[in-house]
């Protein structure tokens, strides 16, 4: 929404209805996410973020992760909150269901990474009425899901690379490259 200034609090009220959710910039594992239920929290978050960034809060006790590397989904799973929280974040508690993830969310994150030129990124998806929705995508997320899954990232990374490059990885993947 742009700087936190009164007409843009006002922009957003007019926007958004209570509660919503604001997320700082530059967050991650779940924290600087915060459910806002009054105008007073509203004008007490803009007060501390130079930036408004907020979005519809979505009554969901679940959401997916989907990770896209390069041009296919590698991971697809459920986090589910813990109890009295909102967050679904494994940081924050949430637990992991590999089980029942839809196809049309996959094939969303599929479509979207394609038109958007995005080789590498976990989508979170929240599915409301049977609808899907993205929340966001983020090339830095968290790993945990895809460790239990023995599913390591920088292989499918690299293998992505070389497949767009022409020739195969002729390097360990898990070898950083030299400055």
């Amino acid at each position: 929404m742009g700087a936190s200034t009164p007409a843009k609090l006002e922009e957003a009220l007019a926007t958004l209805s209570l509660p919503l959710v604001a997320k700082e910039v530059r967050s991650a594992r779940g924290e600087g996410v915060f459910l806002i239920d009054s105008r007073t929290a509203l004008q007490e978050y803009a007060r501390r973020n130079e930036v408004l960034y907020l979005q519809e809060y979505l009554p969901i006790e679940r959401d997916l992760r989907i990770v896209h590397v390069g041009d296919r989904v590698v991971s697809a799973y459920w986090r589910r909150a813990a109890p009295g929280v909102f967050h679904t974040n494994i940081a924050r508690g949430g637990t992991v269901s590999f089980d029942g993830v839809p196809e049309a969310a996959v094939a969303l994150v599929e479509r979207v990474a394609r038109r958007l030129g995005i080789d590498h990124a976990g989508f979170d998806v929240a599915e409301v009425q049977g609808r899907f929705y993205i929340l966001e995508f983020n090339p830095l997320f968290g790993l945990e899901a895809l460790n239990r899954q023995g599913i390591r990232i920088a292989p499918l990374i690299d293998d992505y690379l070389s497949r767009v490059d022409g020739g195969p990885a002729d390097r360990d993947p898990d070898t950083p490259l030299a400055a």
